[in-house]
């Protein structure tokens, strides 16, 4: 495909020159030579159109004139002409500068890219430079923001504007460059839409990755040549790791271990469990899904010019499999902002203590061990032996000594977890009434703690962040959410559902160790065990206590035969 968009960036470029300004004798020259292929349909039609103007006797100045007719309205009655902004076509008074133009110079802004001091008199919506913008998306984007831009842009106005321009132009050169430009986006639009669907029936994107070759090639190097390694992978990486952190301690004067962009190897932190999980890397705190006006919004995806490395533990690495089931597998449909950062993600494995960090039950949950991983290390003093299992990786690594490498996992934990047995689900009412969830209720304070620490917890909520007060353009921001706030099951009548910490924790655990492995099938429970938090919890709440008296509570269901295992 990088062949046919390089192509379909040409095609966007030539037409954002046709309409920035009059055409030399050279500019001339050059367009005449250019033939398309005709056809039946609107495109071909279009490309017939333009092959047989290009040949037409009109001199440059026969062009400038042209242009300032059509464009400019020299010499027309007011207000009929083609003005080339989008701002023009999308306007409720039809004026320029208005909501499309600073959705455009936020976008060209967020790009850090001007419209350029040559072109100074162009504003940011100019049909010239939305035209440039998408040449640039074609290469450097992905086909969802490129649909999206068309769609909420070009798409929106260029169709009424090239009417317009056919219907003032005087010229055969306008005439056609505007039925051509009309149709190319008629047509790119529908091939970008066909693509999207099939991108969207795509593997998964461990299951992508997969797909390159594999290798399994053990390796030992000193220290040092490992950090170079290190450097390496980081002119190609975005490379992240559990790494000390200022701030966000549970004491005023400690701070966090977390995961964050590392600069050398040498910083990573492994002696100690993390205080936050991996996932704010791939799935952000806070994120802008679009901006917005009363008319249109435009997609917004996170700007990732690399991909991203992240070194973690087994629990984190299979903490992302429970994450990309909620997000791509979950009702039929893939969520379009994780997806975007998830397909860049790769894992480096670090290896864990011999019995797992104090307050983990990693191996009742079967997270202990990890496969999906492209890097492994296991540091020693003054050397690093690892293995390299993705062939991307490879290079980075040819030159160290081969050696025998075979990952070493926890076997076993100090806290071993005993899950709960529901395989009724028309019986859970008997479990929602065990008595023990009551204890929360003098015990939790609804922080929300647990939650943000967790790796495997998704929820979030919405809301729009207006540009300034009384304006009618924003954006939309989807933020974290907590299941232990009250407010979480806020509705818009003011109803809670969920008003009390037993319901609360209720609804979390069960979500973790029965909900989730029933949604999506198999042994694998939400839960993985890391005891994240236990250790954040202001009030000393143990979510392996919860699980263990849920244990007991079904237990005694079973034996009294109210609920069958």
């Amino acid at each position: 495909m990088k062949r046919q968009d390089e192509m379909r960036a040409k095609l966007y470029r030539f037409l954002a020159r046709c309409f920035r300004h009059e055409p030399t004798e050279a500019d001339l020259a050059q367009v005449r030579a250019l033939r398309f292929p005709e056809g039946g349909d609107d495109w071909g039609e279009a490309c017939r159109a333009w092959n047989a103007a290009a040949q037409a006797p009109e001199t440059a100045e026969d062009l400038a004139v042209d242009y300032a007719r059509v464009f400019l309205g020299a010499g027309l009655a007011e207000a009929a002409a083609a003005f080339p902004y989008e701002s023009v076509y999308t306007s409720p008074k039809r004026i320029i500068m208005q909501d499309a133009w600073s959705r455009m110079h936020e976008l060209l802004a967020n790009r850090g890219l001007t419209v350029g001091e040559h072109e100074s008199e162009l504003l940011a919506d100019h049909v010239s430079v939305e035209l440039d913008y998408m040449a640039r998306l074609c290469l450097q984007s992905g086909l969802r923001e490129q649909y999206d831009f068309l769609n909420v842009h070009l798409a929106n106005w260029l169709p009424e504007f090239a009417a317009d321009v056919e219907k003032y132009a005087a010229t055969a050169f306008y005439s056609a460059a505007a039925r051509l430009a009309a149709a190319w986006v008629k047509a790119d639009g529908a091939a970008l839409k066909a693509r999207s669907t099939r991108e969207s029936a795509a593997p998964a994107p461990a299951e992508a990755r997969q797909a390159s070759e594999s290798v399994r090639r053990g390796f030992v190097m000193g220290a040092e040549d490992f950090e170079a390694a290190f450097q390496k992978l980081r002119e190609v990486y975005d490379v992240y790791g559990p790494a000390e952190t200022q701030g966000r301690g549970l004491e005023a004067d400690r701070s966090s271990v977390r995961f964050r962009k590392l600069e050398r190897f040498g910083e990573l932190v492994n002696d100690r469990q993390s205080d936050f999980s991996a996932k704010e890397v791939y799935y952000p705190v806070s994120q802008t899904v679009f901006r917005f006006d009363e008319n249109a919004y435009t997609t917004v995806l996170p700007e990732q010019k690399k991909d991203i490395l992240i070194f973690a533990h087994p629990c984190d690495i299979n903490a992302i499999r429970r994450l990309d089931n909620i997000f791509l597998k979950n009702g039929g449909s893939r969520d379009l902002y994780y997806d975007h950062l998830r397909r860049r993600v790769r894992f480096a494995l670090l290896e864990c203590p011999e019995n797992g960090f104090p307050g983990c039950w990693c191996v009742s949950m079967g997270s202990n061990a990890a496969e999906d991983y492209a890097l492994a290390v296991r540091p020693g003093e003054g050397w690093i032996a690892g293995e390299v299992k993705d062939s991307a990786l490879l290079p980075f690594f040819a030159d160290a000594p081969e050696a025998v490498y075979e990952p070493r996992f926890v076997k076993a934990n100090e806290r071993k977890a005993r899950l709960p047995r529901i395989a009724q689900v028309d019986r859970l009412q008997k479990v929602f009434d065990l008595p023990f969830w009551k204890e929360y209720n003098d015990k939790c304070i609804s922080c929300g703690g647990c939650n943000t620490v967790c790796p495997t917890c998704a929820c979030f909520e919405t809301s729009d962040h207006m540009d300034q007060e009384n304006s009618r353009s924003g954006e939309r921001r989807r933020v974290w959410a907590s299941c232990m706030i009250p407010e979480f099951t806020l509705t818009a009548g003011g109803g809670i559902d969920r008003p009390k910490p037993e319901q609360m924790m209720r609804f979390k655990a069960l979500h973790k160790v029965f909900d989730y492995r029933e949604r999506f099938g198999g042994q694998e429970h939400m839960c993985v065990g890391c005891g994240r938090c236990v250790l954040r919890c202001p009030e000393q709440i143990d979510f392996f206590d919860t699980i263990r008296k849920l244990y007991e509570g079904t237990e005694e269901l079973i034996r009294q035969q109210e609920v069958r295992p």
